[in-house]
C-alpha cells in the first residue's frame, strides 16, 4: 500500500509541474504581431516640387545709407562712387602738340676704297753714339720701336761663357762674333749698377771672333759684374746688345 502511495504522489507531481510550465510558458507570435519590412519607394512614387511659372530670380539686396546728418524721417542717397579727377603736379611743363618720342640715331658706315694703301714709317734708328758719352749716361738704351733690319745683326752673338767666375782684380777675357761695322762699343757695370769701364774696339779684319781682356782693375769689389758690347756704324748704334756677366769672389 506504500508503493500505491508513491506512485500516487509522483503523478500528482508530474501533473503539477506540466500545469505550470503552460502557464508560465508565452504562446507563439501570430503573424499580425511580425513587423512588417519596408518596401523602397518607387520612381513613380516620388514626386518632386515644380516651380510655378511666374517665378523669377529675386535681385540682390543693396544697402542704401543714409544722407549725412539726416535723421530717421530723411530722404536716403544712393551709394555711388565718387568721382576723381587726375592728379596734377603743379609747375610741370606740359609737351606741345608736336613733340615726338626721341629716336636714336643710326650712323651709315662709309664704304672703303677698294685701292687703300697704308705707308709704313721707317724706324728712327738710335742717335749718333757719343764718344764723349759719361760714365754716369752709359750705352745709349734701346728704342722700343726699334728695329735692326741689317742682316749683320743676325750673326752677332756672345762667343764665351756668358757665366764667368773670376777672383777680384783678375784680367777677364770676353768674346763675341765679327760683323761689318765701323767699331764695337763695350761697357762694364760694377755691383752697385754703375758703369766703371768702356772701351771702343776696331774690328779685326778677316777675323771671325772678337777677343777682347778686360783689366783686373775694374774689378775691385766682389759680386755680380755685367758688360755689354754693339757696334757702331757711321757713328749710330747697329745692333743690338751682346752681354755677359762675371761673378767675383775670394772662393773662385
Amino acid at each position: 500500500m506504500k508503493r500505491n502511495i508513491n506512485g500516487v504522489l509522483a503523478v500528482t507531481l508530474l501533473g503539477l509541474g506540466a500545469v505550470f510550465l503552460s502557464a508560465c510558458t508565452p504562446p507563439p507570435p501570430t503573424p499580425a504581431d511580425l513587423p512588417s519590412a519596408t518596401v523602397a519607394p518607387t520612381e513613380t512614387q516620388l514626386q518632386l516640387p515644380t516651380l510655378p511659372p511666374s517665378w523669377t530670380p529675386g535681385a540682390v539686396a543693396t544697402s542704401t545709407p543714409f544722407s549725412e546728418g539726416g535723421s530717421s524721417g530723411g530722404s536716403e542717397t544712393t551709394d555711388s562712387a565718387p568721382t576723381v579727377p587726375p592728379p596734377t603736379v603743379e609747375g610741370a611743363a606740359t609737351l606741345p602738340p608736336t613733340w615726338t618720342p626721341f629716336r636714336v640715331p643710326t650712323v651709315t658706315p662709309q664704304p672703303r676704297a677698294a685701292n687703300a694703301t697704308f705707308t709704313p714709317v721707317p724706324p728712327t734708328p738710335s742717335p749718333a753714339v757719343s764718344p764723349t758719352r759719361s760714365m754716369d749716361e752709359g750705352p745709349l738704351p734701346v728704342q722700343p720701336s726699334e728695329v735692326y733690319a741689317n742682316p749683320e745683326c743676325e750673326k752677332l752673338t756672345i762667343f764665351s761663357e756668358p757665366y764667368l767666375y773670376k777672383q777680384p782684380k783678375t784680367d777677364v777675357a770676353v768674346g763675341w762674333t765679327n760683323v761689318a761695322a765701323d767699331y764695337f762699343d763695350l761697357w762694364v757695370r760694377n755691383p752697385e749698377g754703375r758703369y766703371v769701364f768702356r772701351e771702343f774696339i776696331p774690328i779685326p779684319e778677316g777675323e771671325q771672333v772678337v777677343y777682347y781682356t778686360i783689366p783686373g782693375s775694374v774689378f775691385t769689389g766682389i759680386g755680380r759684374y755685367t758688360w755689354e758690347v754693339y757696334p757702331v756704324l757711321n757713328e749710330y748704334r747697329m745692333c743690338p746688345t751682346v752681354t755677359g756677366t762675371i761673378f767675383t769672389g775670394q772662393r773662385y
